[in-house]
């Protein structure tokens, strides 16, 4: 148990002082003992592997996406930090989310970008017309749409895989 959380027979885990419950989908081990990471790289420049406000990151397979905002570029590394390639985005890129087909989806201030896995600019979805001025957080469903959140308007909007 930790501060007042009991997990049943059944995997529930119940707060003793509130009576409410939650199920405990997974196990994850977490080793507080040591806050170093796992892998560190990257220092502030222009050069390929440097970065000017990395602000989203994003994994596929053995693939390491960074929106290089102020560089206004994606950067793709390998799961080691090892640079492999990059791709311009025209724009400011923020948070980035990667449908099940592997094109990447990146919040540039008032438009979502969708870039083919090789990097190569598919189509601009103009997001401020229907329900944000800004989006800043950006996640995918399975069924390859995706949701984005305006942290200025306080709402969250979902559109079609094709926007």
């Amino acid at each position: 148990t930790a501060e007042g959380r009991v997990v049943d027979a059944e995997g529930v885990m119940k707060t003793e002082e509130e009576g409410r419950s939650c199920s405990i989908i997974a196990s994850i081990p977490v080793h507080v003992s040591s806050n170093n990471p796992v892998l560190r790289f990257g220092s502030k420049g222009s050069q390929w592997g440097k970065f000017n406000q990395p602000i989203g990151v994003a994994v596929r397979g053995d693939r390491l996406y960074v929106a290089d905002t102020y560089n206004e570029r994606i950067q793709v590394f390998d799961m080691s930090g090892d640079f492999c390639d990059y791709f311009p985005t025209s724009a400011l890129p923020g948070t980035l989310a990667i449908q099940n087909d592997g094109n990447i989806l990146a919040s540039c201030k008032e438009r979502v970008m969708k870039f083919s896995p090789v990097g190569e600019h598919i189509d601009t979805f103009y997001v401020w017309d229907y329900c944000t001025k800004h989006p800043y957080g950006l996640a995918v469903q399975l069924n390859g749409r995706f949701i984005v959140t305006d942290v200025e308007e306080h709402i969250i909007c979902m559109f079609e895989a094709d926007g």
